[in-house]
């Protein structure tokens, strides 16, 4: 797994990257929720999400990728 913090391809995200790592927390905590990425094209969010199912990952969940 990829460190997000030394990821290359995620700068300027801090603000994103805090929403994903509460959203994981609280999942982790029994808390539902969603989470949201909507962006114009080729902003990011594929690599939000990837960075999402990072963290999920990282904290024991099982996450799946489709395109």
């Amino acid at each position: 797994m990829t460190d997000v913090h030394t990821r290359p391809d995620v700068v300027g995200r801090a603000g994103e990257l805090a929403r994903i790592g509460s959203a994981v927390a609280d999942a982790a905590a029994g808390r539902g929720g969603l989470l949201l990425v909507a962006e114009e094209p080729g902003i990011g969010e594929t690599t939000l999400l990837g960075v999402a199912a990072d963290r999920a990952r990282a904290a024991g969940f099982d996450a799946v990728r489709c395109r």
